[in-house]
């Protein structure tokens, strides 16, 4: 296999990546899947841009690919196709439930340096959104700074950018208005070399004026290209992973862009998006306390003392609820455990909405 040139170093491929597997090393190029769609996708390697199809022994692994993925691809001569015959380890990976699937997940995003959080100070700023926000990124594994948008539409921004803050903890925060293209380049800060950012926001946060603003076009409207889905029907697709003028590499994956939890999240994930939480756990009798009507709380005791927030406590709980329910439908022990606390749970969460409702 060659080594990488420099467009691929300009897509963030780091030699070291590679795992050397000699049966797999002959022929093979590496490459980046810029977009999926259907059974083909659309990846560069070192020759330029290339449609490419799953080898018959990949398919039957039944792995999937992501955007954002780095793989090792078979050239076909004389052919812009080329045949993936791997796929390399994600440093970072994002996933969701299958929509409309009871069961297991599905691939959005991955090799993600950065995950912007984007939120409105308009009527899109909700603190709880961010909670939720800053856990997929914590279970992706990537860094992540957030971004307050349109504060020139907002009465008060710095009271919301404290209480933004509180919750963030050591994360960085950007304030900006989108539309003033020196407020939008400050983001530029974070974004070094070959490094992948992506996007998480709610629609209307601002975020297809931020990318817009950053690449320096409105890929929107030049970016689709249709093409066949290999069903004699076609499609639109579009380039998913872009070269950013002042170095980086810009993802945008409508796929993560609106999204609900992740599918791979863990109660310990969750506790490090809430650490007072965590904390006043150290307190609680039991070991494997819910925090919800078991004696001796730590957590309870703390809300009730008001140590700890009641909105960042439903929070907290209403996550917990998701993961558990995730967990239980993959795992019939879990779904034992999840029985037992559902009743626990609920009582809870309607306990604290009618308590807070009298306030």
């Amino acid at each position: 296999m060659s080594q990488s040139t420099s467009i691929l170093i300009s897509y963030g491929w780091d030699p070291s990546i590679y795992l050397e597997e000699p049966k797999l090393v002959e022929n093979l190029k590496p490459g980046r899947v810029l977009s999926v769609y259907g059974e083909y996708s659309k990846i560069i390697i070192d020759q330029g841009e290339r449609k490419g199809i799953f080898s018959g022994g990949l398919m039957a692994s039944g792995e999937s690919l992501a955007i954002g993925d780095w793989v090792l691809v078979r050239e076909i001569e004389g052919d812009e196709l080329c045949v993936v015959e791997k796929i390399l380890p994600r440093k970072t990976f994002l996933k969701r439930s299958n929509p409309g699937k009871r069961k297991g997940s599905q691939a959005i995003a991955s090799n993600i340096d950065l995950l912007l959080v984007i939120m409105g100070l308009d009527n899109d700023y909700s603190p709880r959104r961010i909670e939720r926000y800053l856990f997929l990124a914590k279970v992706s594994g990537a860094q992540v700074i957030i971004v307050l948008n349109k504060k020139d539409l907002c009465t008060d921004p710095e009271s919301k950018f404290a209480e933004i803050k509180t919750i963030a903890g050591e994360i960085p925060i950007e304030m900006i208005s989108a539309l003033d293209l020196k407020q939008t380049r400050t983001i530029l800060q974070w974004i070094g070399p070959g490094k992948t950012i992506a996007f998480l926001g709610s629609s209307g946060a601002g975020k297809s004026t931020i990318i817009n603003s950053l690449l320096g076009e409105e890929i929107q409207k030049t970016n689709e290209v249709k093409v066949s889905d290999g069903t004699g029907r076609h499609t639109t697709t579009r380039r998913e992973l872009f070269l950013l003028p002042s170095g980086g590499v810009l993802m945008d994956n409508p796929g993560i862009r609106e999204v609900g939890l992740f599918s791979e999240g863990n109660e310990e994930e969750l506790e490090e998006v809430f650490p007072e939480i965590a904390m006043a756990a150290e307190e609680c009798r039991f070991n494997d306390c819910s925090h919800n009507e078991e004696p001796n709380c730590g957590v309870v005791a703390a809300v009730k003392a008001g140590k700890i927030s009641e909105a960042r406590y439903l929070s907290y709980l209403k996550l917990s609820k998701e993961i558990m329910a995730y967990q239980a439908l993959n795992d019939p022990e879990e779904a034992r455990k999840k029985k037992q606390k559902d009743k626990q749970m609920s009582k809870a969460l309607q306990k604290r909405l009618k308590e807070k409702g009298r306030k």
